[in-house]
């Protein structure tokens, strides 16, 4: 009886964390689609196109700045039953990201202009200030995230994403669309790491132990630094997926906002998609639930994203330019070409990202970093080998990286069922 009790209790439990992230999933995502709308219709093509490139470069780097502390928090925390040890865990990944963000703003200081025009095309010694904030906002924004998750805090962690993702940004163009480029950026860059700040406060004193801060020192374990440092690697090379294309066309800004525009609309499925995950995933990791269970409804989760896709490629080519010319009417045309290109490539997206966050926690091994790196790789070779040196070679190359996320996730499906018949 008591066991039926406990069974009830976590599947409700489980339900319920769903059910947040999936709302603010839903909600997050209107946001960014508001964002895009927004910037396409109050900003020049020019701005649009260099804050979706910034944004991009943020993310991208943001998630390399914090050496993967957020993902460590995310498989050493709530396995572990310990408060102290919980706590001192989390005070040295806090004290890392203050030192790795001093020694970039001191980089940015010396080589700013380098920095910019590197970047973006543009040798601006505010803009490689912006940069600077901006990245340390969104690597203290990532630690923030995780903490409030590890602690099954969904709403505050999903708000602290919300924030960062889009809203902010909708705020600074509804406000400062009449700015300059370099401040604007700079408004983005210092409200986000004000939010980012705020959040990891609010965390410390809630959950975290005061006394082992003060008798905390520098040193992380080795298995934690190794398995932070090679998942750091991993999200940095997952938002290469995003910003490497974009990049290649960073002589020309209004297509690569048209580009990650496309990659937005191509990656919205995976937005509903990585909130279930999440959960689950780290419900697989914990102490406190049964992993067996949890990994049978992470293959679950896989199989039915795959068929979802295949949906989503369905709707867009019945609706999807009818909706689009509503949604961008100065940039459909553009978008609308790349994305007949690239939307068949939706199943792959949602396999591989219903499975990601469970393989990430699951092994020590870094398949997901090998997996990524391939695809960018694969990107790369058809941007090289592709006779044109625009936005056509960039999404040739887009289909090589799509087609082997899809056949990463093929791979780990038929281990599973593998592994699960041996143990049968």
């Amino acid at each position: 009886m008591a066991k039926r009790a406990f069974m009830l209790m976590s599947y409700l439990a489980a339900r319920s964390q769903v059910s947040i992230n999936l709302g603010f999933t839903l909600i997050k995502s209107v946001f960014l689609l508001l964002s895009i709308w927004l910037a396409d219709f109050m900003l020049s093509s020019g701005t649009m196109g260099l804050m979706l490139l910034l944004r991009r470069q943020v993310t991208f780097w943001g998630n390399l700045l914090q050496l993967g502390f957020s993902q460590s928090l995310q498989k050493f925390y709530p396995s572990n039953p310990d408060k102290d040890s919980r706590s001192r865990l989390w005070w040295v990944f806090v004290k890392w990201v203050v030192a790795l963000s001093a020694a970039l703003f001191l980089i940015s200081a010396i080589y700013g202009p380098q920095f910019s025009s590197f970047l973006f095309s543009a040798s601006d010694q505010a803009l490689a200030w912006s940069f600077a904030l901006y990245v340390s906002g969104m690597a203290f924004g990532f630690l923030a995230c995780s903490a409030w998750l590890v602690e099954f805090k969904l709403v505050q962690s999903n708000m602290v994403d919300w924030l960062n993702g889009s809203l902010i940004f909708v705020l600074c163009i509804l406000i400062g669309n009449k700015l300059s480029n370099t401040s604007f950026a700079l408004c983005l860059s210092s409200l986000t790491l004000l939010v980012s700040m705020i959040s990891l406060i609010a965390f410390g004193r809630r959950f975290v132990n005061k006394n082992v801060s003060i008798n905390n020192n520098w040193s992380i374990d080795r298995p934690v630094f190794f398995y932070g440092l090679t998942r750091g690697l991993t999200a940095f090379a997952d938002m290469g997926t995003m910003t490497i294309g974009p990049w290649l066309l960073k002589g020309s800004p209004v297509q690569a906002g048209h580009l990650i525009i496309a990659y937005t609309v191509l990656r919205i499925a995976q937005t509903l998609i990585m909130p279930v995950a999440q959960v689950l995933a780290l419900r697989a990791n914990s102490y406190q639930h049964d992993r067996v269970k949890e990994e049978r409804r992470i293959f679950l989760l896989g199989l039915l994203s795959f068929a979802g896709g295949w949906v989503a490629v369905a709707a867009y080519y019945a609706v999807g330019e009818f909706l689009i010319t509503l949604w961008l009417p100065h940039s459909f045309s553009k978008v609308v070409s790349i994305l007949d290109e690239l939307m068949i490539f939706t199943p792959a997206v949602c396999l591989f990202y219903s499975l990601r966050n469970h393989i990430e926690l699951r092994y020590m091994l870094p398949c997901n970093l090998i997996v990524l790196v391939l695809a960018l790789i694969g990107l790369l070779y058809g941007y090289a080998i592709c006779e044109y040196r625009d936005i056509r070679a960039v999404v040739y190359g887009s289909k090589i990286m799509f087609s082997t996320l899809m056949l990463s996730g093929i791979i780990f499906c038929l281990t599973y069922l593998l592994n699960s018949r041996r143990k049968t």
